[in-house]
């Protein structure tokens, strides 16, 4: 498999501000407590299109607790999210 070494500034320019702000605290809040993270937000691709995503991403910590490798995927989950919402808002009709 391919590897990257991107910065976290790097890897969340793409997201819109509001997401990019809740996206920097959830990877911050990862880092300091050593957890790994699931998260939902929009993204402008180049064309211009936004679309949403969910990233997990995982830490690989050392015995003495220093973090030695981030891992993290994102997903383009725009249909099930679209989806989700058309079923929350015939939910409501009832």
């Amino acid at each position: 498999p391919e590897t990257f070494d991107l910065s976290t500034a790097d890897t969340l320019a793409p997201f819109l501000p509001e997401d990019r702000r809740r996206f920097e605290g959830v990877i911050q809040r990862s880092i300091e407590d050593r957890t790994g993270w699931v998260i939902d937000g929009d993204l402008m691709r180049p064309s211009g299109e936004v679309v949403r995503v969910r990233s997990v991403g995982e830490l690989l910590v050392t015995p003495t607790g220093e973090i030695d490798m981030v891992f993290g995927v994102f997903k383009d989950i725009t249909a099930d999210h679209a989806l989700l919402e058309k079923a929350r808002e015939q939910e409501a009709l009832y």
